[in-house]
């Protein structure tokens, strides 16, 4: 591949089902929609510096890709980027990334822990959905929402700290999350949707809040527990 090319072309290797490794040449600023997609038997593939931004759908079922590693420079992860890479048991984003696209990492089956780092000021809705082996996720101080549906279905998450200045956690972000007991919501969260706990377990939510906020759904499901006002987020650990 020429150290002259700026632009990766949609598509451009999708549905190179025999397509094992491949090494993008230093220079490379734009992985293009669904560059990749449909690689099934790409295992590793090394991003430059150079990269900025991953479009739409770039490694959208690549079922063999075990781990990925963007350095610093990436400033964007596109939707379904990443999705249903059912290997994948690593994902390591450089401190550039500003935003993840919608369902871009959903269907990691394999996907253990996740930190997001504090440069991400926008995380899409069902980002990592159906992440069946995610215990652990560090999010991003710098983010406002929660967005619906994010964590969906993560059967086996137990470790997720909300942090100071989230103001909203939209429609089923925690549904399903059955193995969710304790999560400490900030005073700075002032909405919080009927649903973003549904089929829970005995979940507990520990508020900074000392009172429920005007703005939060008042039917919260019966998978929560308990709320307990006033805590510390030393409570929930």
């Amino acid at each position: 591949m020429s150290s002259n090319i700026k632009i990766l072309g949609n598509n451009v290797f999708a549905n190179c089902k025999k397509l094992k490794g491949i090494t993008i040449p230093k220079g490379l600023e734009v992985l293009g929609e669904g560059a990749f997609s449909y690689c099934e038997a790409l295992l590793n593939i090394s991003i430059p510096e150079s990269v900025t931004k991953i479009e739409d759908y770039a490694f959208y079922y690549c079922p063999s890709l075990q781990e990925i590693k963007l350095h610093n420079g990436v400033k964007s992860i596109g939707e379904y980027a990443f999705s249903n890479c059912k290997k994948m048991h690593t994902a390591t984003l450089g401190e550039s990334i500003e935003s993840i696209g919608d369902f871009a990492f959903s269907h990691c089956k394999l996907l253990k822990s996740i930190t997001i780092p504090d440069s991400v000021t926008k995380i899409g809705a069902m980002s990592f959905a159906s992440c069946d082996n995610l215990t652990s996720v560090n999010l991003s101080k710098n983010i406002k929402a929660i967005e619906g549906n994010t964590f969906t279905n993560c059967k086996v998450l137990q470790i997720i700290s909300i942090p100071d200045g989230v103001t909203e956690i939209k429609d089923n972000v925690f549904a399903n999350c059955k193995s969710l007991k304790k999560l400490f919501i900030p005073s700075s969260v002032n909405s919080i949707s009927m649903n973003a706990f549904e089929k829970c377990a005995d979940l507990v939510l520990y508020c900074e809040a000392n009172e429920m906020p005007e703005n939060w759904d008042k039917n919260l499901p019966e998978s929560v527990k308990d709320i307990v006002w006033g805590a510390k987020r030393s409570d929930a650990s």
